[in-house]
């Protein structure tokens, strides 16, 4: 309470410890965090790549021609369950029953439904109530009654009509009713390829060491797409902007996601809208779970369970093809309350299979498969919206780093439209069912989108989900659906027969190159416009200053006004110093009453007339005037390299100490005066930098006396501050000097003769 107190009237010391300790454990998990699942997705991603590759070229010595001409194909049960489902009811059976395969039928479970599903199926497909026998394995709800059709053409379907007890139940009494080996498993809101049954059940038809439990297949959007007759003839992408999101999102978890854990051997779901299971193992471990809402991932997980505790040898198989496309929600009500049911069944699925939580006995599956799950798929989105509030309390109290926020935040926000933009790019590479450009346009459109818009609300739903999860809520939820409609579309025959994949699909070179520069202009991007060093010295997200530099001027004159700096400088150097007679070694006791000058307040301007005569210039005339006067420097000062002026000790300059000039090419001593007649001594300046400001010129003069360069000065003329390195009277030595400047400092560096 006393904490909470603090919180709300900000009494609290913000240097306590116990601050320093949130915010440092906030950034540590949010960077460790970030880091690991932006790696395991990359990883994932490159996994997936290589298992879709290796698919297709096995897949391209297949004929499935083969396998619906054989009668010794395994047999399969078509289990769709219907609750409310009267908008699709029809069109969904249709497509069931327009499958291409050899030995199925089809089984309808009417789970209660409230309003005329029965009554439309009756009509259409010419039902009527029979007598059959049913094999009660698994406890069920009680059957209202089995239809059967009077049309032959409609024979391999059986209609059940029961009690509302939920999909687990009715599939379980799909399961009861069922005389075939292998039962699939779809919704009645899905349309299927009419090869998908082919493709599902190769695996099990393999060769293969270990026995295949259960085979899943790729689900797509069928929103806004053209159906007819339960067939798709044209693929769209959704209109509605939820719908495309999760077009999107399905694209990335199918593709870049459980296709990669099937190549592991480590796939612990399979979508509930399409699946295949064998029959004897899934009433071996009791069937579905009717007290969880995510029974398709509940069941896998028991399956492999009871195949590992049972020391069998066992895989699930998982085909990349698109096989199935589903109607999903497209309000945020629905969609909220499908990703809701979602983490439910997540969180029970888990709880229940708790003890094989780092097991070694469940090997990969309870080493690998069960902690990415535990960690990036139920924590994220508290650990997500938990940050994200956290982030909100620190920013209120202003202990937010910003530059490592925002870096942060420019990181995922870049590599979410990168693993987007890779999704898309598979996509295409593979199976492209996106046959109009603007359609993949409007996809990488929603993937700039998606995570400020879209993301955020799947993050709530889950967030909800554990609070409903948490306070015992354990129903469906209702969801309402539009229906297919076609829209008056041009008949395009999508799937009109079986297809024989003989070969590896072609790319779309021009799209996959358009999809690579965009990764890489975002690389680019993202190089140019942050400054690497500030981040990785200083922790501070900051602008490239080669990308400043820009739009600023340069501290260095270019090239192309090195001639015109010259004529301002002829102009104006010869009326710079008053004369000073001097007598030292490299000139540079001259040079120090000249920096004492300009640091004084005399600072040298171009024009005589413009010499500062306040009573701070004079005074540091009068200064300056022992200089003159003095012939050469004492010998402590000589053997210390101190050429300070006397003045300037003598004022107690605390200025820190000068480093030792670097020597270059000195002389012997040169003694010289400035005459009193119109002939003036010939100087050689050598100009490092100019400045329209006073300020960076003189810290950048300072920082050439802390680098060792003692004879720097500080001038003005022409209305710039300039800094020059040194000031000789002898041509070769000003040469050899400018010659080490250019090669060691100052590449722009030149020399300057006042008697030009």
């Amino acid at each position: 309470m006393r904490l909470l107190s603090m919180l709300l009237t900000k009494e609290y010391d913000l240097d306590s410890t116990f601050w320093d300790f949130v915010v440092e454990i906030f950034y540590n998990v949010l960077y460790v965090y970030s880091v690991s699942i932006m790696v395991s997705y990359l990883v994932l991603s490159l996994v997936s790549f290589l298992a879709v590759k290796k698919y297709l070229h096995k897949n391209s010595f297949v004929d499935y021609r083969d396998i619906l001409n054989t009668d010794i194909a395994p047999s399969v049960s078509l289990l769709a369950p219907a609750y409310n489902e009267t908008e699709t009811i029809i069109e969904n059976i249709r497509s069931l029953l327009s499958i291409h395969y050899s030995n199925f039928e089809v089984i309808v479970i009417n789970d209660g439904s409230k309003d005329d599903t029965l009554e439309k199926c009756i009509e259409e497909y010419e039902l009527e109530k029979v007598d059959f026998a049913v094999n009660y394995e698994i406890e069920t709800k009680e059957i209202r009654g089995i239809y059967k059709s009077k049309n032959r053409a409609f024979n391999q379907l059986i209609f059940i009509d029961k009690e509302n007890g939920g999909k687990s139940d009715a599939l379980n009494v799909g399961i009861n009713v069922s005389s075939y080996d292998y039962i699939t498993c779809i919704d009645v809101d899905c349309v299927l390829e009419q090869d998908a049954l082919l493709k599902l059940m190769k695996p099990f038809m393999d060769e293969n060491e270990k026995e295949v439990v259960a085979t899943g297949g790729v689900i797509r959007i069928a929103n806004s797409c053209v159906i007819e007759d339960g067939q798709l003839l044209e693929v769209k992408v959704p209109k509605n902007f939820v719908a495309r999101s999760q077009a999107l999102e399905y694209i990335r978890a199918f593709l870049l996601g459980r296709m990669a854990w099937s190549l592991m051997d480590g796939l612990i779901l399979i979508s509930g809208a399409l699946g295949v299971f064998q029959k004897k193992t899934a009433i071996a471990v009791g069937g579905y779970d009717t007290k969880t809402v995510g029974e398709d991932m509940e069941l896998v997980v028991r399956m492999r369970r009871y195949m590992l505790e049972k020391k069998k040898k066992y895989t699930v198989a998982f085909i990349p093809d698109p096989l199935c496309w589903t109607e999903c929600p497209e309000s945020w009500t629905m969609l909220g309350r499908q990703r809701n049911r979602w983490t439910r069944g997540t969180i029970e699925t888990l709880w229940k299979h708790r003890g094989m939580f780092f097991n070694p006995k469940y090997k990969l599956l309870g080493m690998l498969s069960y902690p990415y799950w535990f960690v990036f798929e139920w924590l994220a989105p508290i650990l997500e919206g938990g940050g994200l509030m956290l982030f909100f309390l620190l920013a209120l109290v202003g202990l937010v780093n910003w530059s490592f926020f925002m870096l942060m935040m420019l990181l995922v926000f870049g590599f979410t439209i990168t693993f987007s933009v890779l999704s898309l790019l598979i996509e295409e590479i593979t199976y492209h069912n996106y046959k109009r450009k603007r359609d993949i346009l409007m996809l990488l459109r929603i993937g700039l989108l998606e995570p400020f818009l879209y993301h955020p609300f799947i993050v709530y739903s889950a967030i909800l989900g554990n609070l409903d999860y948490l306070f015992g809520k354990s129903s469906w939820g209702e969801m309402t659906r539009k229906g297919f409609s076609g829209e008056g579309a041009k008949r395009i025959r999508v799937v009109s027969e079986v297809k024989n994949v003989s070969k590896v699909p072609k790319v779309k070179a021009s799209l996959t190159t358009w999809a690579a520069v965009a990764v890489a202009v975002l690389g680019v991007l993202l190089y140019v416009v942050v400054d690497q060093d500030a981040l990785l010295t200083k922790n501070e997200l900051a602008f490239n200053p080669k990308l400043v530099n820009l739009f600023t001027p340069n501290e260095a004159p270019a090239k192309k006004v090195i001639k015109k700096e010259r004529e301002i400088m002829a102009r104006t150097m010869n009326k710079m110093f008053k004369p000073i007679a001097i007598e030292s070694n490299d000139s540079a006791t001259g040079i120090e009453a000249v920096r004492e000058r300009s640091q004084t307040g005399a600072i040298l301007v171009g024009h005589a007339d413009l010499i500062d005569e306040s009573d701070e210039g004079k005074e540091a005339k009068e200064k300056a005037k022992p200089v003159a006067e003095k012939k050469e420097p004492s010998a402590s000062a000589e053997a210390t390299g101190d050429t300070r002026s006397a003045s300037a000790k003598a004022a107690g300059d605390t200025r820190k100490k000068e480093p030792k000039p670097k020597k270059t090419n000195v002389a012997k001593k040169v003694k010289y005066s400035m005459p009193e007649t119109k002939t003036k001594p010939t100087d050689y300046y050598i100009i490092g930098g100019s400045y329209d400001r006073y300020e960076p010129a003189l810290e950048y003069r300072d920082k050439l006396l802390e680098s060792g360069f003692g004879r720097a000065v500080l001038i003005r003329t022409g209305g710039k501050y300039r800094v020059a390195f040194a000031v000789f009277d002898d041509k070769d030595r000003a040469k050899d000097y400018l010659m080490n400047i250019r090669l060691n400092v100052h590449a722009y560096a030149w020399i300057y003769n006042s008697k030009n």
